[in-house]
């Protein structure tokens, strides 16, 4: 959940998802345990504040949306904004301004070439194949290349666009 809300996002049905699941299953968990194992992950942040915004956000006895500051309504606000799943235009925007957090200059430019051309472990992780055959992976890419832009052509523009137009 944690690295699809940073993705993409996720829509407001996790928050729901969250609070039922918490709700349901309160008295057999350990939070002690639970706070343990999202630190290991690196998601006890995450975590937390997607556990307080459900609450603030379902709980019966808190319906009064005055209590939640800017940042918590902003935070509501990405959630309902982006779908069930979250959306592609989301996807762009994040990784393009994951690429101006590491510094680069051609933040866009450099999205697109790495939508055309993913770095190696990107295959690996995507087909057992090429994990196990890594000698394969330049022709995956170009096989790939021709796939994903002249054969999907009208789905490649339409990301081109997202990318043209954003903010």
């Amino acid at each position: 959940m944690p690295k699809t809300f940073i993705f993409s996002c996720t829509g407001i049905r996790t928050l729901f998802d969250i609070y039922v699941y918490n709700e349901s299953c309160y008295d057999s968990m350990d939070p002690e345990y639970i706070y343990e194992q999202c630190k290991i992950l690196g998601i006890q942040d995450y975590e937390k504040k997607a556990r307080e915004m459900a609450y603030k956000l379902f709980d019966v006895l808190t319906k009064d949306f005055s209590n939640l500051s800017k940042e918590e309504f902003e935070y509501v606000e990405y959630y309902f904004s982006s779908g069930t799943y979250g959306t592609a235009q989301q996807r762009i925007q994040n990784e393009i301004h994951k690429f101006e957090l590491e510094g680069s200059k051609h933040a866009k430019a450099k999205y697109v070439f790495r939508r055309l051309f993913p770095e190696t472990a990107w295959f690996k992780n995507h087909s057992k194949f090429l994990e196990s055959y890594p000698i394969f992976i330049p022709f995956y890419a170009i096989f790939r290349i021709v796939t994903k832009v002249f054969l999907s052509w009208s789905n490649w523009m339409n990301e081109i666009k997202n990318i043209l137009f954003m903010d």
